[in-house]
């Protein structure tokens, strides 16, 4: 067995129903959930109505990478939503099952199990898959505090010079989950100075970037943050290796009322994007056996 699966933490949501599981409450009152994120409201009409639709194509297995037109139409968004040139939907995007996916495989594709050392900072509190993904990985996370006295920011400062040295990754959150903190442009030049600075890979996790209430002001994201702070050459074409350590993933199913529907995508420019599209295949089911010659490293295809 693997022996870091024993660093693993317990699921607080499983912890939390074992508490709540007697609980009763008192008559005539509806109890209010304040444990697992869930929409309060029906799935749009138009949601079920292109699920029906394409029943048919259940028979079939999906494209790995997923279907270039998704991309496409990914692609098209990133670029109306942050006002910013039209990523590469063939290498930069790439449809994904899930966060827990995502944030897990990354992390496997950018860290070294061997480097014992290596680091991932994390903000606390925090979603518990980036603890989970950093242990697996061999990694050991660094949890930075975001307390109310520093209003909800995560207090870099906190990490020590030789702490720096030795992250190779951090994450960020933002609208942040659990408190909701939405990170500001200067927030986000920090994050891109300590990036440039120490070099490791900065993965923005903005899986509520799209429920807000006014249409003027959108939670801002990493990709418009960083056009305006004049990395205008990113994400179309980068110039500077410095420009070149971005990721991150977005969400459909809280904003569309449809929790069960694995629809998010994840976007980057950068030596760890195409490791993660190689972890993916791994990952995910392939249609055709393949075999591998003993005698070479070449993996073959089996006929089909």
């Amino acid at each position: 067995m693997n022996p870091r699966l024993g660093l693993l933490q317990p699921y607080p949501f499983e912890r939390l129903r074992a508490l709540l599981g007697s609980a009763t409450p008192p008559k005539g009152l509806r109890p209010i959930s304040l444990g697992l994120g869930e929409p309060q409201h029906p799935t749009p009409a138009l949601v079920k109505d292109a699920l029906a639709a394409n029943l048919g194509a259940l028979s079939r297995y999906p494209v790995t990478l997923g279907l270039l037109e998704l991309r496409e139409a990914i692609a098209e968004w990133l670029a109306r939503r942050h006002g910013i040139p039209k990523p590469d939907a063939s290498k930069q995007v790439m449809p994904v099952n899930g966060s827990r996916e995502a944030l897990f495989s990354i992390a496997q594709a950018v860290l070294d199990p061997d480097e014992r050392d290596a680091l991932v900072a994390i903000p606390n509190p925090f979603y518990q898959i980036y603890e989970g993904s950093t242990l697996l990985a061999g990694a050991k996370p660094v949890f930075v505090n975001a307390l109310a006295s520093n209003h909800l920011r995560p207090d870099w400062s906190a990490i020590s010079d030789a702490e720096w040295k030795r992250v190779r990754m951090m994450f960020v959150c933002s609208p942040s989950n659990p408190h909701g903190r939405v990170m500001t442009l200067d927030d986000w030049k920090r994050v891109f100075e300590l990036s440039d600075r120490h070099g490791f890979v900065v993965v923005s996790d903005e899986c509520y970037s799209e429920i807000y209430f006014d249409e003027a002001r959108a939670p801002l994201g990493a990709l418009a943050a960083a056009k305006k702070v004049g990395r205008d050459a990113y994400p179309a074409r980068s110039i500077s290796t410095k420009r070149e350590r971005r990721w991150e993933r977005l969400p459909l199913r809280r904003r569309w009322g449809a929790t069960r529907i694995r629809a998010w995508w994840c976007w980057g420019r950068c030596p760890s994007a195409r490791a993660h599209r190689d972890c993916a295949r791994v990952m995910r089911r392939e249609t055709r056996p393949c075999s591998r010659n003993t005698s070479s490293t070449a993996p073959t295809s089996a006929p089909p």
